[in-house]
């Protein structure tokens, strides 16, 4: 049995890892313009910052609350996702070329697929069954509020620098990081190495599976939809005849985050 700290610990590693994801996901989309100018390219490239920041988090994160079991620390896995996740972002802040932040934006990603799949393992070490879907729409609402708030903050902080907003984002998560090191107690948690193999050989034969296929290839399509619109938009509203500041864009950006919030 988990104590009420040790309770209140993982709850806080669950919301926070579910909040940093989305957040330093989306930061970057009203910072175009100011990424344009410090690399001297066009959207293409600062759009692929985006898109190497998911790919590894939707390839590392099948694996890594796996990992957790075989060598049985929840958070050991944990810490090491959210130094990768603020090794990454101090990357991106210092970058003196579009292939380097390109790089770091990849670090940063595979940094927050390690987190994200052993803060929600934690729901099951932790929590009775009657809590867990509670604990669930809690971490729901926090990704929300990431998405609607990275926006936000991005272009606040592009009008004084770009890069001291993810400085200010790599000191964050390098803080979490260590704070999970040392609040959290793994002494109620059973480790099964058993379900290693078995969750294996579910995900090959999940490749297989139409529907799993179908259902994919769906939520593959809606996220396309929905990353495409706010590249195209976060581009567009820097241009003629609009020419909005990154803050001002900032604020267009958070309103369907905000939606989503309330909905939540």
């Amino acid at each position: 049995m988990f104590s009420r700290r040790g309770v209140g610990s993982a709850l806080a590693i669950i919301l926070t890892v579910a909040f940093l994801g989305p957040f330093g996901g989306n930061m970057i989309l009203p910072m175009f313009r100011s990424l344009k100018l410090s690399y001297n390219v066009d959207v293409l490239m600062i759009g692929l910052g985006i898109t190497v920041y998911m790919m590894p988090f939707s390839i590392f994160q099948l694996l890594s609350g796996l990992i957790s079991d075989v060598i049985r620390s929840r958070k050991r896995i944990a810490f090491l996702g959210m130094i990768l996740y603020s090794i990454g972002a101090f990357g991106v802040a210092i970058s003196p070329n579009i292939y380097l932040f390109l790089i770091s934006r990849a670090i940063q990603g595979a940094g927050n697929a390690v987190a994200i799949p052993v803060s929600m393992a934690l729901v099951g070490d932790v929590f009775p069954k009657d809590m867990r879907g509670r604990i669930m729409g809690l971490a729901s609402i926090a990704t929300t509020l990431g998405t609607t708030l990275g926006p936000l903050f991005g272009g606040y902080i592009s009008s004084t620098s770009w890069r001291l907003g993810f400085i200010l984002l790599s000191f964050l998560a390098l803080c979490f990081g260590l704070l999970f090191q040392l609040v959290l107690k793994e002494e109620g948690i059973t480790y099964e190495l058993e379900r290693f193999k078995s969750t294996l050989s579910l995900l090959s034969r999940s490749f297989f599976n139409q529907r799993v296929l179908i259902l994919s290839f769906l939520g593959f399509a809606v996220f396309f939809i929905h990353i495409g619109l706010f590249t195209y938009l976060s581009d567009t509203l820097t241009l003629p005849p609009y020419e909005y500041r990154d803050d001002v864009i900032a604020q267009y950006l958070s309103i369907a985050g905000l939606g989503g919030l309330l909905a939540g």
